[in-house]
């Protein structure tokens, strides 16, 4: 920090000159008193506004000389967790704005985590970094990733992203999760051996590992149908509720309670049923159509029994893994929602 950012009046001033030295130096906050460490970091917070108004030259030539004095350090590893969580964050974003460059970049990031970072087997690696995946994966690399392909699914139906989290997710309930006690240890069972496993839950900056392997339980439970994430899911869930005694440490974990209350829907029908805005409805929702039958009855056995219609779509609106009857519209599931909540 202090060789690399840190600048001071007379050595700004040296460079631009007494012209446009102290110009800069007023804008950005360079001063004699500095404003870390005696000396002082530019910045524009004290600016009326955050527009670059200084001329071109004046930035290069500061920031050629900040180059010849020191070379940047760039972190340039990336690491599955965080991207994990982009990943959601950009899937999810594509479909609440309707920006489907956003759900683009979600897909080259996770097809590039998929071929960097997973060894086959389910097993994930932590990081990769100039060509070399190192360190095998902890619970928060697992459930965020998974998290990122179940939130691919929901923005574009695609069944492989439901094949890989399912895939990986059992990998992450061999490795991770205690199905005596519930909840999920920190490191895996191949990991090394140390003096205690944590199971961690605290909601921080992100989400807890465990927080977000509820999310990826309680979802498998119902995108699958099978009877071992749905146990997965109740051992977590009381895990949490045991545990979890101060709402504001646990806001992912209510988030996940939240969603398990306003239910699921199952939609069966034509192609264009993938083009239907559901997101204003706010539950999980499977899709099947004829071209994705095969894979998507493989992946959720239960939905043999949903059969696509000749012409047009069926809905049905699930809560607590018991679906209503039938429903044509998206209006109608709405009205089923709002009586479910009053």
């Amino acid at each position: 920090m202090k060789i690399r950012k840190l600048f001071s009046p007379g050595e700004v001033c040296q460079v631009l000159g007494e012209t446009d030295g102290p110009q800069f130096c007023s804008r950005f906050d360079i001063t004699a008193g500095g404003n870390f460490e005696g000396k002082s970091i530019p910045n524009l917070i004290g600016a009326d506004d955050y527009v670059r108004q200084e001329r071109k030259d004046v930035r290069e030539r500061l920031s050629a000389y900040r180059r010849e004095r020191a070379s940047l350090g760039t972190d340039d590893k990336i690491l599955t967790g965080w991207n994990g969580l982009m990943i959601a964050a950009l899937a999810r974003s594509a479909v609440i704005m309707e920006r489907p460059q956003f759900l683009k970049a979600a897909q080259r990031a996770e097809r590039f985590l998929w071929e960097h970072i997973h060894m086959g087997n389910g097993l994930i690696m932590a990081r990769w970094r100039q060509g070399e995946a190192k360190y095998p994966g902890i619970l928060d690399d697992y459930a965020f990733f998974i998290w990122g392909l179940l939130e691919c699914y929901g923005a574009c139906y695609d069944a492989e992203y439901l094949e890989k989290a399912e895939f990986l997710g059992e990998r992450m309930l061999e490795q991770f999760f205690d199905w005596e006690k519930g909840g999920c240890f920190l490191y895996g069972r191949d990991s090394e051996t140390l003096l205690f496993r944590p199971k961690e839950i605290y909601d921080g900056a992100m989400p807890s590992g465990n927080s977000v392997a509820a999310l990826v339980m309680r979802r498998l439970s119902f995108f699958t149908g099978k009877q071992k994430w749905r146990e997965a899911w109740e051992k977590q869930k009381q895990f949490f509720l045991q545990k979890a005694f101060h709402p504001a440490g646990h806001g992912f974990f209510l988030h996940v309670l939240q969603e398990e209350r306003r239910g699921q829907l199952i939609g069966v029908g034509e192609e264009s049923i993938r083009d239907e805005k559901m997101s204003y409805l706010n539950l999980d929702v499977l899709i099947k159509t004829r071209s994705c039958q095969e894979k998507i009855e493989k992946i959720a056995p239960f939905l043999k029994d949903y059969p696509i219609p000749e012409k047009g779509n069926d809905f049905y609106f699930c809560q607590n893994h018991v679906c209503s009857g039938v429903v044509h519209s998206l209006e109608e599931v709405q009205k089923r929602v709002d009586i479910f909540l009053q």
